[in-house]
């Protein structure tokens, strides 16, 4: 039994383009889509969160569970219940006793805390 269509070559089948990963946020009324490598801190603010990259600061609707579910998959650390950041963009980390801070270049980013529980995990990452 042949092929139903003889001398057709069968139509390659399309492969699914993976969504890139992006936060969505909003910028003088207009929603802007942010790549994680651009992202520097995301700061929880009740149910909603403040993506700070290099130029600004942004409002997004997603809760800080699900905007660290996308960023942690592209390599950034949650190092407080409240706060993930890009490692690429932290400046300097200090310990203080039993918790510690992470520093930013861009003078709008705020500095971060680490939390007692997140320490240990962050000291490995920054090699200190």
């Amino acid at each position: 039994i042949g092929p139903e269509n003889p001398g057709q070559t069968p139509a390659p089948t399309a492969t699914p383009i993976p969504k890139q990963v992006r936060i969505p946020c909003e910028k003088d009324g207009s929603k802007i889509f942010i790549l994680p490598c651009d992202v520097a801190i995301v700061r929880a603010d009740g149910h909603y969160t403040q993506v700070y990259t290099d130029k600004d600061r942004l409002f997004c609707a997603l809760p800080i569970t699900e905007a660290a579910k996308r960023l942690i998959e592209a390599g950034h650390v949650h190092v407080h219940r409240s706060y993930v950041v890009n490692p690429d963009k932290v400046s300097s980390f200090d310990r203080k006793k039993d918790n510690g801070v992470c520093s930013f270049q861009p003078d709008h980013c705020p500095k971060v805390p680490v939390s007692r529980s997140k320490l240990k995990k962050v000291q490995e990452l920054f090699g200190v």
